[in-house]
């Protein structure tokens, strides 16, 4: 007897008669080829054959695919751009067209590849947009960039053409950083600043650059070309460093990279600006005895900035004023002293223009000492008194009608009635 068999998915029937089969919907995906096969006699069982795709009448159909893409359309042509003089780094870019929305990109000049800006003309904000302006932003200031527009269509830029390019701009902003060079500690209180200019202004002039001193303190005025700073009201001993920054009409720089670390010297040398804003004359490593009464001990001189009043020595002029007949270092205050308290013989001279000066605020500059004198002589180059041919008052006298003066590279004695100048001194 031959046996015959149907194969569904993972199901088998059997049975002994050919016929119509009916499968149970249950046992049927949606769709389903069946396979019937018959067997059981001695010479073995015929081969499968499969039916047509059977499909269940209770399950739907799926639907066919459907397209996700637009049909929109658009042109864009006579594209231009123009730095913004609002933004630094940005640049508006305009064009003509027609469309729904747009495709913006941008490249370094007229090489480069083309990339998505940043700004208002990012793409997901141009493609969905008619507008035909937008803003590139974060372009480097100072370098060339061109722009292409296309219209954006079907998902994705329309065709870009040599008429949807713009020419080459400029994009303006703040400059890069200044380079510092060296700086130099030049003084108890001072430094120099040398640096080099950005390697790009950003597309316009820089008007300023200023320097920074860290820790904060010191002070210079700012200047419009690069060179060398001089850094004021630093603190003796106190290591600082130093940055530069470069402005222009979009605004100021990042600050340069910190300078070499000066640090101020604590000890004074001939040429320094002294206390009382005079400069300094003489230095003495193991001091002297200065002061009214000599009860004080010192270590520098300095000498005020400016001549003071052309005077006679002393009222009389032919009298000995007891007490300022001293040389040495440091003894011109107690000779001043001596001549401001002589009166009726010096009731005004050269003592007063010198003890009435107020250099730095201070009150205890006096008339110099011979030897203080010959010391300032010798330094003038230092204190820029090289090239002064006028005559300056001692404080020590010679004899009852001489005193000491200077003129020049030299100290002499003087007939007191001469009319001299003054150059007031103080010790500290």
């Amino acid at each position: 007897m031959n046996e015959h068999m149907l194969n569904g998915r993972s199901s088998t029937a059997n049975r002994t008669t050919a016929g119509r089969w009916t499968v149970a919907a249950a046992l049927l995906a949606s769709t389903m080829t069946l396979l019937a096969a018959c067997g059981g006699s001695a010479t073995g069982g015929s081969a499968p054959e499969s039916s047509a795709p059977v499909i269940r009448a209770d399950v739907p159909a799926s639907p066919s695919p459907t397209s996700t893409t637009t049909s929109a359309s658009g042109t864009a042509s006579a594209v231009s751009a123009v730095a913004s003089t609002i933004t630094s780094g940005g640049v508006d870019v305009s064009w003509s067209g027609s469309g729904t929305g747009y495709v913006v990109e941008f490249r370094e000049s007229s090489a480069g590849t083309w990339s998505d800006p940043s700004g208002t003309c990012a793409l997901d904000s141009t493609k969905i947009s008619a507008a035909t302006t937008c803003i590139v932003t974060g372009l480097e200031p100072g370098q060339r960039y061109t722009f292409q527009v296309a219209p954006y269509v079907n998902g994705g830029p329309g065709t870009f053409s040599s008429s949807t390019s713009s020419s080459d701009i400029l994009a303006l902003g703040v400059p890069l950083a200044p380079v510092i060079v060296t700086p130099t500690a030049t003084g108890r209180t001072t430094a120099t600043v040398t640096f080099t200019a950005p390697t790009s202004d950003g597309g316009s002039p820089i008007t300023a650059y200023t320097v920074t001193s860290n820790p904060a303190g010191g002070s210079s005025s700012t200047r419009t070309t690069a060179g060398t700073f001089t850094v004021t009201g630093l603190t003796p001993g106190t290591s600082y460093t130093f940055t530069v920054t470069a402005t222009n009409t979009y605004g100021t720089s990042l600050p340069s990279a910190a300078s070499a670390t000066v640090t101020p010297r604590t000890n004074y040398i001939v040429g320094d600006t002294g206390p009382g804003g005079g400069k300094v004359f003489y230095v003495s490593s193991t001091g002297f005895a200065c002061g009214p009464t000599l009860a004080s001990r010192c270590y520098n001189l300095e000498v005020g900035t400016k001549n003071e009043t052309a005077t006679r020595w002393c009222t009389f002029t032919a009298t000995l004023i007891t007490g300022a007949s001293s040389y040495a270092i440091g003894y011109g205050y107690m000779n001043t002293t001596n001549m401001q308290n002589s009166s009726p013989s010096c009731i005004t001279g050269a003592w007063k223009p010198a003890t009435d000066y107020r250099g730095g605020g201070l009150s205890d500059w006096y008339l110099p000492s011979k030897l203080e004198l010959n010391a300032l002589s010798s330094a003038r180059a230092a204190v820029g008194m090289a090239g002064d041919t006028n005559n300056y008052w001692s404080s020590s006298q010679v004899n009852m009608s001489e005193a000491w003066f200077m003129s020049g590279p030299g100290v002499y004695g003087g007939m007191k009635q001469n009319w001299n100048y003054v150059r007031p001194v103080r010790a500290f």
